[in-house]
């Protein structure tokens, strides 16, 4: 690949000691279609890859659940990173998984731990399925000291998800990408627009950032605006 290819991109370090926890998934109408409401797949995949890329291009690290439709987005932005990062840099990618799904791990989760972009970290099996998914998110969220969060689309699995990274960090910056539909943007209605008052022990430095995260679909800037808070702090 030549350097040419990332050549609108600064390579930063602002992000470097930075562990962003990114929830997120595509809605199914077929499993739930109240969460597929007010949703475009498009949309979400482009938030996805955006804010990826925003966060790998401040060497920032990323978490999250090794999601089968998320997996191939993360790994299509990490991969142009490889000719710009040192060998310190790796791996800046950390993906959970369920001993549950051991045998159903993707090729593409297999491609980022084979070039050295992710590292998996495997949590314990469990009785049944969701059994297991909700020890592998406790674990996701609670071993690793996280700087932020960030929630696109989904359904359930970002409900949850959101519910525990509040329980363990209640001081700590999330952000809704409301604008992408499924349950972030129901969770939005919910907590934040349906408030007389704000009812989290942190605030946002920038106070017009909720307004545009509900409403925008202009993904390039609610990055820049995200990571400018996340950094300031």
């Amino acid at each position: 690949m030549k350097k040419s290819s990332l050549s609108q991109f600064k390579i930063k370090k602002d992000l470097k000691e930075f562990q962003i926890f990114l929830s997120a998934s595509i809605p199914s109408a077929d499993r739930n279609e109240s969460y597929y409401i007010d949703t475009n797949p498009l949309d979400i995949t482009d938030a996805i890859v955006t804010i990826a890329r925003s966060i790998i291009v401040r060497k920032g690290k990323i978490i999250f659940g090794g999601h089968p439709t998320i997996s191939p987005l993360i790994l299509s932005v990490a991969k142009n990173f490889i000719p710009y990062f040192e060998k310190g840099d790796f791996p800046f990618i950390y993906i959970y998984q369920s001993k549950f799904f051991e045998r159903k791990i993707s090729r593409f989760t297999e491609e980022l731990l084979d070039t050295g972009i992710g590292q998996i970290i495997w949590t314990d099996a469990k009785d049944d399925p969701e059994e297991s998914l909700s020890f592998m998110r406790m674990c996701m969220i609670k071993e690793k000291r996280l700087n932020a969060a960030i929630f696109i689309g989904g359904m359930e699995g970002i409900e949850k998800e959101y519910l525990l990274f509040n329980e363990y960090y209640s001081n700590i910056p999330f952000y809704l990408l409301g604008s992408t539909g499924g349950a972030t943007r129901l969770i939005f209605i919910r907590d934040i627009l349906n408030q007389e008052k704000w009812n989290f022990k942190w605030d946002y430095n920038n106070k017009s950032i909720i307004k545009k995260l509900y409403n925008s679909k202009q993904y390039n800037y609610l990055a820049k605006i995200i990571i400018e808070d996340i950094v300031s702090r």
